[in-house]
């Protein structure tokens, strides 16, 4: 039979192994999973587009990349795919662009896809325009695993705040027991985990 405070080492050390696995998850989609060109049908019409692959859900995908987007412009929901209008006054050419995004799952990843519209682009800066809207996709899947890892490490640091205040109740008390012990190296652990995903938000 397993005492409590034996499942609660067992639950820290599986914490242990989750947590690595998605550091280690979250290194490989960033490092792995190259932009590349291709060619994708949106809304009835092909076109060249650039794709990511992200872990996650399609939904998780799509409410970040609106939250991204406010930056850039005004984001419309086309039901199958989003529509992104960037302001011809934060361009160079003076003339509206409009970037065209599109989430596609695939077995247990998502692909996403930027795609520029060429139309009222002259020519000579349709290949610039391009180099930005891949440019776009890059620094967007930064910013969506940015989100992943910022959101891990708020749950670990509250997962960290309620050990420390068991511990420090225990102690208060002058109980110093296996639970006690258990306790202070869960402390440690957590600590260490917090700063390998603070490493890995450095590193991406």
């Amino acid at each position: 039979m397993i005492s409590g405070t034996g499942t609660t080492h067992f639950s820290q050390n599986l914490f242990t192994l989750i947590l690595l696995f998605f550091a280690c998850a979250v290194y490989a989609q960033s490092e792995e999973s190259p932009i590349t060109a291709t060619n994708i049908e949106i809304g009835g019409q092909s076109y060249m587009a650039y794709r990511g692959t992200f872990n996650g859900t399609q939904k998780e995908l799509e409410l970040s990349f609106w939250k991204y987007s406010k930056t850039y412009g005004r984001l419309l929901n086309m039901k199958t795919y989003q529509q992104l209008t960037i302001p011809g006054d934060r361009t160079s050419n003076e003339i509206d662009i409009i970037i065209l995004s599109k989430a596609a799952p695939r077995g247990k990843v998502i692909d996403f896809f930027l795609a520029l519209e060429l139309e009222n682009i002259p020519e000579q800066k349709i290949q610039s325009y391009q180099d930005q809207t891949k440019g776009m996709l890059k620094d967007f899947k930064r910013y969506f695993l940015m989100g992943q890892l910022n959101e891990k490490i708020k749950s670990r640091e509250s997962d960290l705040i309620k050990l420390s205040a068991r511990y420090d109740k225990l102690t208060r008390k002058g109980i110093k027991s296996r639970e006690t012990k258990q306790l202070l190296e869960s402390i440690r652990m957590m600590g260490q985990e917090i700063e390998e995903l603070k490493r890995q938000m450095i590193q991406l």
